[in-house]
């Protein structure tokens, strides 16, 4: 609200990239909510690379699925464009 005030009374095109940053943090968070996903299951793995306390690391080194056990490292099998 403070950025929002201090934008305003300095210049009106502040708050219009304010309003762009808070949008684009916002996208970003549902993007990384819904599309880290597994390439073998398809589980979402969110849950298990955000840690509680840093959204920004993972808790851990993650080398496989916590779901299905395969490792990222293993090829993906190619899917057939239509």
């Amino acid at each position: 609200m403070l950025f929002f005030y201090l934008a305003s009374s300095v210049n009106r095109w502040l708050v219009f990239a304010g309003i762009l940053c808070a949008l684009s943090a916002f996208s970003t968070t549902v993007y990384r909510y819904y599309a880290i996903r597994c390439p073998q299951c398809g589980a979402r793995l969110t849950g298990v690379i955000t840690s509680p306390t840093n959204p920004f690391a993972a808790p851990r080194d993650i080398v496989c699925c916590p779901f299905c056990q395969v490792s990222f490292d293993a090829e993906v099998p190619a899917t057939q464009s239509a």
